[in-house]
């Protein structure tokens, strides 16, 4: 539950961000709506709305390059047991390449 909601949170934040945007330009246009009830108020939900983006985008990025660094680990942990598994079939000893005779390769 703690992923889910760790990577759900900034989306979720952006989103929100951007409607207090919405909510800045239009109360812009139309005071009459009165979304926003002073100055001072509508410079903080801006201020609050971009560095909610901000901050939201920088965590996703970093979730992305997480992401690709565990792919890459896993990748080269695959390489890693292909190789161990390829020296453990070129055994030198291994009865298939080894004929007494042509009746026993039947």
């Amino acid at each position: 539950m703690k992923r889910y909601l760790s990577r759900v949170l900034p989306h979720l934040t952006i989103i929100l961000g951007v409607m207090t945007l919405v909510f800045y330009v239009v109360d812009g246009f139309n005071a009459v709506m009165a979304f926003m009830a002073s100055e001072l108020s509508k410079q903080v939900f801006m201020a609050l709305a971009v560095c909610a983006i901000i901050s939201s985008v920088m965590l996703i990025s970093r979730q992305w390059k997480e992401d690709d660094r565990k792919a890459k680990k896993a990748a080269r942990r695959r390489e890693a047991e292909e190789k161990i598994e390829q020296a453990e079939s070129d055994d030198p000893f291994d009865a298939d390449d080894f004929f007494l005779s042509d009746k026993t390769k039947k």
